[in-house]
């Protein structure tokens, strides 16, 4: 009996270890079939470095414009959540909203693997909102070093995520020119949380009760791995146990670049309504021209036109440019002086 019982508890620590190293392990991503073709073009260069962080190494890409001789301007980007590559990122969204815009007006183009993602090392579940900020913001202290890019315009633009992400790179970087938030929430991680299911099971044809009853459960599985995520800092139990406590009441006061906020009307994972009632409630005494948030109708969280907030539940589907959406980066950019 006492072998049988050695060898089950060997044997549930071997499985214990493997499975804790296994959430270790980012999911191998291949870049779109599309990559390079969107990557090529006579009216920039592409080209990849390599920035030194704490515990990792991150790849960057930089899309040049040629169209001058004069030091462009740069906007590095941050994706969303989990693991994702920008080589393989939102179909057409990066060309759409980034190359297409940026790239135009003498602003260069940055994208940055998370760590463990790509040729990036390091593990991007060990993270937390705030060292993903810390990376971007090395990335962009790279960036202004370089000879073609003039120090004084280079900003941060995130998605999803992401927007967290690049609201708090804004708030730490001083030298921040501009701050672009696609779809990303300005609200607190819970109070996003609990739209965001109550919103998708909403689109699940349940009902009032019932969606109260299973985002009741789906919180009580969600505190409970945090706690377990504490005492054993694996995977996405790590990664949980602090991103549900990111608090971001108080931040935006902090934030002095230009920062546009865009949001689809349609929705299932971000609201974008709520997102601009949360940005007039941190300024009572009215919202500081510095800062924006615009809400058009009928998107997706990846920026396509959708025929409703269920059409598309994770943001699949067709990815159809919105005109209005680039016209609406575009008149910011233009207002605030690019």
């Amino acid at each position: 009996m006492r072998r049988l019982l050695a060898i089950f508890a060997l044997f549930t620590i071997a499985a214990g270890g493997y499975f804790a190293w296994k959430a270790e392990q980012p999911i191998p991503r291949a870049p779109s079939a599309d990559w390079e073709e969107s990557i090529t073009s006579p009216d920039f260069s592409a080209s990849t470095f390599r920035v030194s962080v704490e515990g990792a190494e991150l790849e960057a890409m930089l899309l040049l414009p040629n169209s001058s001789d004069a030091p462009s301007g740069a906007v590095v980007f941050g994706g969303g959540s989990s693991d994702g590559l920008f080589q393989d990122y939102a179909p057409g969204f990066l060309k759409t909203y980034l190359q297409d815009i940026f790239l135009p007006r003498g602003i260069a183009v940055v994208y940055v693997n998370k760590r463990g993602m790509g040729a990036s090392t390091g593990n991007w579940m060990n993270n937390t909102i705030e060292g993903r900020a810390a990376d971007l913001q090395a990335v962009a202290k790279v960036v202004r070093a370089m000879p073609h890019i003039d120090a004084a315009q280079v900003g941060y633009a995130g998605h999803s995520q992401g927007g967290w992400v690049v609201t708090r790179a804004g708030v730490e970087d001083p030298s921040t020119a501009f701050v672009l938030n696609f779809m990303g929430p300005l609200r607190p991680t819970t109070n996003q949380f609990e739209f965001m299911w109550h919103s998708v099971y909403s689109c699940e044809d349940f009902e009032d009760e019932a969606i109260d009853r299973k985002y009741a459960r789906k919180l009580a599985i969600t505190r409970f791995a945090m706690k377990v995520g504490r005492v054993l800092p694996v995977g996405m139990l790590e990664f949980d146990s602090k991103f549900f406590l990111y608090e971001t009441r108080g931040l935006l006061a902090q934030i002095s670049a230009p920062m546009l906020s865009v949001y689809g009307g349609s929705d299932v994972l971000v609201d974008g309504p709520a997102n601009e009632a949360f940005l007039r409630s941190e300024f009572p005494n009215g919202v500081p021209q510095n800062l924006e948030a615009v809400t058009v109708e009928g998107l997706n969280h990846a920026g396509s036109p959708t025929k409703s907030v269920c059409a598309s539940l994770w943001g699949q589907g067709p990815h159809d440019r919105s005109p209005e959406l680039a016209a609406t980066i575009e008149s910011w950019l233009a207002r605030v002086g690019y």
